[in-house]
């Protein structure tokens, strides 16, 4: 989700395709560990961003991720459903699987 233009679109390669968008949120299904990016483990999801700053996929900016999700790397379709609401609500940061960043 961005704020900057119709076909706005980040970096590649580590980027992500968001890495380096201002004003945005990602929502990143990762199967790949990158050490620098500080990646919880190879198979992770995790929601990021910078506020109106420029976004990066170093989980530094991650709201939070999860590791508690199936193999995304195992060669079968896997359907995802994503609720974006701008207002934040506390109450949906209880979930078990729901990890805050450092």
């Amino acid at each position: 989700v961005q704020n900057v233009a119709a076909g706005a679109l980040g970096g590649p390669g580590g980027a992500m395709g968001y890495g380096g968008m201002h004003n945005a949120l990602a929502v990143e299904l990762d199967t790949w560990f990158d050490a620098d990016a500080r990646d919880p483990y190879q198979n992770h999801v995790a929601v990021l961003t910078a506020g109106t700053g420029q976004l990066s996929a170093a989980h530094a900016v991650a709201l939070g991720s999860t590791v508690r999700v199936p193999d995304l790397a195992d060669g079968e379709v896997h359907f995802v459903r994503v609720s974006y609401e701008p207002e934040f609500h506390p109450a949906a940061t209880l979930h078990p699987a729901f990890k805050a960043a450092p």
